[in-house]
């Protein structure tokens, strides 16, 4: 696992096959607003199922994102992954918070609202 920037998240997006986005959050959270594309795939008890269930290609680029940089939930997740196998883990730590502030778009009920 590593760690991504914005600016490097926005050019792996801009790939051929663009890596899976797996947002962390809570499903709440998720409703609410969520990078354009990305999966839920809360980090809990039932993590693990989950993850399995949605991405059976153990070499697929996943980049977790959590919320804040402060939020450790996507380092933990992305740790999980590199122990399950995954072989190719990012972590876009710095988050929803991050790619809000630089006026970038998103899916969820916020959007929804203030059109």
């Amino acid at each position: 696992m590593r760690t991504i920037t914005r600016d490097e998240l926005q050019e792996l997006l801009r790939e051929e096959l663009p890596p899976l986005i797996l947002d962390v959050l809570p499903l709440e959270n998720f409703h609410k607003q969520h990078l354009p594309g990305a999966l839920n795939v809360p980090f809990d008890e039932h993590f693990d199922e989950r993850v399995r269930a949605m991405v059976s290609d153990m070499r697929r680029r996943l980049v977790v994102v959590c919320q804040t940089l402060d939020c450790t939930l996507s380092e933990e997740a992305a740790r999980r992954l590199d122990e399950l196998g995954y072989e190719d883990v990012l972590d876009y730590a710095e988050g929803m918070t991050d790619w809000l502030d630089a006026g970038l778009p998103v899916e969820g009920e916020r959007v929804a609202s203030q059109t």
